[in-house]
């Protein structure tokens, strides 16, 4: 694979790639890649081939090279299969390229396995590497399986403190960091760089058709407990006789679950299931309605979600929980509020109080103004800012 480099030259290493695939992760390096290209690096990006055509693509500078390997990313439960996790670790570790020749080698945390490849082939040891780790589980793993969490927690804490020592890491939100120290991570070996969005194609735009009051926007998956917004709309109707319309972005392995619940509560006609649906029409959807409503506890907390939604205007209603949101994501009770504990009933009334805030106050102002500080140009400049200090140490 050609490696024909300019000036000073970063390594992106992921398996999905935007915009061959959507995603958060993806978006998040897409943009600040695109950013560095804009201020004379090189950048390729070694990912999975997930596309037709040639292995090797150029979209906005940068250079994608596709590797072989098993690319079907999610299982019917909707999780990462290993299968692939494994595949784009071996696809690393044998990929005819010098990985280590880069001035900078950036990897995001997951599948985990292309970061052994890389320190398997001494990269971190010949070149400067930063690692996104935006999922700090630590004793959540011994939660999350008895078996496999024991396994899960070695990984992280000695990949961490390798990493530490070997490179620098970036998290997504204060929790992250917390966290990381909490395992033994020097403070100055951790770096907070916040989600991003771009911030000027969601303030454009019209909402779409009709009204809406709540909605939601992610995958459908049984820790989004997108479950507990159908029980909230429910608890509302019967008790306080609130009749709620309610939208639902995005797929995944709860849906049917999902459809026949709000069938068997009584609240199917004021449910929309509007299935994946393209960027655009995720933003008219979103700014037809008054408040977003993201009751994940599998946050870790990050989420680009919220700060697409208060960028179109919305608060956000979310819970209070450990592995959840971090709570300096919001300003309370002005972009958003959390509520617990973990069930619908608190979800139902954080509902209910954000929908009469909404009316009464300058909350969709609020919301637009703290996404503003989010834009994708601010977040990329931080990135560059830390990258220039760490080649200069």
């Amino acid at each position: 694979m050609s490696e024909k480099r300019t000036g000073r030259s970063l390594a992106i290493f992921y398996d999905a790639a935007y915009p061959f695939m959507y995603g958060g992760g993806q978006r998040r390096l897409y943009e600040v890649g695109r950013y560095m290209v804009r201020h004379g690096w090189t950048v390729h990006w070694y990912v999975l081939k997930t596309w037709d055509g040639p292995s090797t693509q150029v979209r906005d500078g940068i250079v994608y090279f596709g590797l072989k390997g098993h690319t079907q990313f999610y299982g019917r439960n909707g999780k990462r299969t290993l299968k692939e996790a494994l595949a784009y670790g071996f696809a690393v570790l044998t990929a005819k390229a010098d990985f280590g020749s880069y001035d900078l080698v950036w990897c995001a945390q997951w599948p985990i396995f292309h970061i052994i490849a890389l320190m398997a082939r001494l990269v971190p040891w010949r070149s400067t590497m930063l690692v996104d780790w935006w999922e700090v589980w630590g004793r959540y793993w011994l939660k999350y399986s008895p078996w496999l969490g024991l396994g899960g927690w070695f990984i992280e804490v000695s990949l961490t403190q390798a990493l530490a020592r070997s490179g620098h890491l970036v998290v997504d939100s204060m929790l992250g960091r917390d966290r990381l120290t909490a395992l033994g991570i020097p403070a100055e070996s951790v770096t907070f760089i916040g989600n991003g969005v771009d911030v000027p194609s969601l303030t454009a735009g019209d909402p779409a058709t009709g009204t809406s009051d709540l909605v939601y926007f992610g995958r459908l998956k049984d820790h989004k407990n997108v479950d507990h917004i159908i029980q909230a709309v429910a608890i509302l109707k019967s008790r306080h006789s609130q009749i709620l319309r309610l939208d639902l972005i995005g797929d995944g392995p709860e849906r049917e679950n999902l459809e026949r619940l709000a069938h068997d509560l009584g609240v199917a006609d004021q449910i929309v299931f509007h299935g994946r649906v393209e960027d655009d029409q995720a933003t008219a959807l979103l700014k037809r309605s008054k408040a977003f409503v993201h009751p994940s506890t599998q946050q870790c907390g990050g989420s680009v979600n919220l700060l697409e939604a208060n960028a179109c205007g919305l608060p956000v209603v979310c819970y209070r929980h450990p592995m959840g949101i971090d709570p300096a994501q919001l300003v309370e009770g002005e972009t958003g509020i959390m509520v617990s504990p973990v069930e619908p009933q608190s979800l139902a009334a954080g509902i209910s109080i954000m929908l009469q805030l909404v009316e009464t106050d300058h909350v969709r102002e609020h919301c637009i103004a703290h996404a503003q500080s989010s834009d994708w140009t601010a977040i990329a400049e931080q990135y560059r800012m830390l990258v220039e200090h760490l080649l200069c140490q």
